[in-house]
């Protein structure tokens, strides 16, 4: 992605070491987590946007300008092990990625400059151990009156979430900061993305998943001192796009948190991208419910 972070202060560089650490979580002190830096993710992947881990398989995506491709992983180590291309789809900016059932989906909707016309999601399907694009899934914003300005919009988008017939959409607030919830359509074409909520949170949003252990949703965000968070919303109605702000974690994280995917349990992958604070590293967090 183009730096969000050119002028953040040096401060930032000390964030916490952290390997096999052990945290109480700000405003539950009856909960704490355990966050493993697994390693250095391959070269490949130094600007990782996405991650996901579907039937025991570890998948990443860079954002824009780093090929039209994914990668499988090594969850151990941070290797990728396979690269994958698939016929049909452009990486302008690839910015989040999510599963279902046996599909994948990849959320080319990075927006930094708020120009984009051409916002997608490509819906992916295995055909004889062959991944192959199933659909594109067009969509606008219906509440975007006009185009930009660069970073100081609120339509740029790195998370989304799928149900069973609607996607959710967690925007980037470039300009008030939080979050903007909009869903569309799955089965549609060309779908128009409405806003349901807007949520105040710390820090702008860089991706999100489920926590089926909770039914919540879980987002990660950063803020321009690099301080990292992961927040819970408790999902009110995920039809109607309705969710309560929950706890708000602050985590010590070297580098840039861009990608969070539902491990197992209470279990996550976090990755960050690579920056001059730090390379881009995989890590895993245990919450202890």
């Amino acid at each position: 992605m183009i730096r969000y972070l050119l002028i953040l202060v040096i401060i930032a560089a000390t964030t916490l070491q952290c390997s096999t650490q052990e945290n109480l979580l700000p405003g539950n002190s009856d909960i704490n987590f355990t966050l493993d830096e697994i390693g250095v993710l391959d070269k490949k992947l130094v600007e990782i946007s996405g991650l996901l881990w579907m039937n025991g398989i570890l998948y990443g995506i860079n954002d824009g300008g780093n090929g039209d491709k994914f990668y499988t992983i090594d969850p151990s180590n941070g290797n990728t092990l396979n690269m994958i291309e698939v016929e049909g789809t452009k990486n302008i900016d690839w910015e989040g990625m999510a599963g279902e059932g046996e599909n994948i989906f990849i959320g080319d909707f990075g927006n930094n400059n708020g120009k984009r016309e051409d916002l997608k999601i490509y819906v992916l399907e295995k055909d004889h151990e062959e991944w192959k694009k199933e659909r594109t899934i067009k969509f606008t914003y219906e509440d975007q009156q006009e185009l930009g300005p660069p970073y100081f919009h609120n339509f740029d988008c790195e998370a989304m979430i799928i149900g069973e017939s609607e996607i959710t959409l967690f925007t980037k607030n470039y300009r008030n900061g939080g979050t903007h919830i909009y869903t569309l359509d799955k089965s549609s074409e060309e779908s128009i993305a409405r806003r349901k909520q807007a949520i105040d949170l710390q820090g702008i949003v860089t991706d999100g998943c489920i926590d089926p252990v909770t039914g919540d949703i879980v987002l990660i965000s950063y803020t321009r001192l690099i301080t990292h968070y992961l927040t819970y919303l408790h999902t009110l109605s995920y039809n109607e796009g309705s969710y309560t702000l929950d706890n708000t974690y602050e985590l010590p994280i070297k580098g840039q948190l861009e990608s969070i995917a539902h491990k197992n349990g209470s279990s996550f992958y976090l990755a960050t991208e690579d920056s001059s604070f730090s390379k881009s590293l995989l890590y895993e967090i245990t919450l202890n419910h």
